[in-house]
């Protein structure tokens, strides 16, 4: 969805892509199309932004059971990723979750470099062409 590919464009990655995604999900290699099992690679925490969210099964940014499965793994039933009780779930696309809402936020609040007054209205200033670390 735009919403998907805006916090791509932002620099944020997938959810499911977080070191710690083992202790809410279950990844299936051998179920994903090689090309794309990239995608389901976890990054290591020195490339996320730990903001304190918790982890985030209905974020824009989390790709569900079917995501690039095989031809194979879909006959047979299989998923390219479940749940810790081995259930599907549907990814979310309608609206960013509220915990992706708080990182866009915290990441923009993060990157505000001055303020600036202009007829008594409060302008903030986002630069974050220099900033390489908050995401």
């Amino acid at each position: 969805t735009i919403q998907h590919e805006f916090l791509h464009a932002l620099g944020f990655y997938h959810e499911h892509t977080r070191a710690d995604r083992d202790d809410f999900v279950k990844v299936f290699p051998e179920n994903i199309i090689d090309e794309y099992e990239i995608n389901y690679d976890k990054l290591p925490w020195s490339l996320w932004a730990n903001v304190g969210s918790p982890y985030d099964i209905a974020s824009v940014m989390h790709y569900g059971s079917t995501f690039f499965r095989t031809t194979e793994a879909a006959s047979a039933g299989l998923y390219a990723m479940t749940d810790l009780e081995d259930q599907a779930f549907d990814a979310q696309r309608d609206r960013s979750s509220s915990i992706d809402m708080h990182q866009v936020w915290f990441t923009i609040s993060k990157t505000m470099t001055r303020e600036v007054h202009k007829n008594d209205i409060r302008i903030f200033v986002v630069d974050i062409s220099e900033r390489q670390d908050v995401f």
